[in-house]
C-alpha cells in the first residue's frame, strides 16, 4: 500500500511500506542497468522515480547507497530529461 503525501511536477510523492515498492528500485538495488533502461522506457517510469521504499529511499538513492554508478547515471540522466520537460512546459 502506498501512502502518497505531496505534489511535485504533476507526481505523487509516495512511501511503500515494501523495501522494492516499484521494479526501478529492484533494478537500482541488484544494478540491473539493462532492466532499468527498460523500465524507464514504461509508462509509470517518472512517478516511479518518486516513490519510497520503507527506508525512505528513492531508486535513485537505492544505488548510490549500493554503489551502482551506472545506474546513478542513468538514473539521473533520465531525471534530467524529466525535469526539463516539465521546465519548458511553463
Amino acid at each position: 500500500m502506498l501512502k502518497c503525501l505531496f505534489f511535485v511536477f504533476f507526481v505523487f510523492i509516495c512511501i511503500g511500506e515494501e523495501e522494492f515498492p516499484t521494479l526501478l528500485h529492484f533494478a537500482a538495488r541488484y544494478g540491473f542497468k539493462d532492466m532499468m533502461w527498460v523500465l524507464l522506457e514504461c509508462l509509470g517510469a517518472i512517478e516511479a522515480l518518486y516513490v519510497r521504499n520503507f527506508n525512505g529511499l528513492t531508486a535513485l538513492q537505492l544505488a548510490e547507497r549500493h554503489g551502482h554508478t551506472a545506474i546513478i547515471n542513468c538514473l539521473n540522466s533520465f531525471k534530467q530529461v524529466v525535469v526539463s520537460f516539465f521546465t519548458s512546459l511553463h
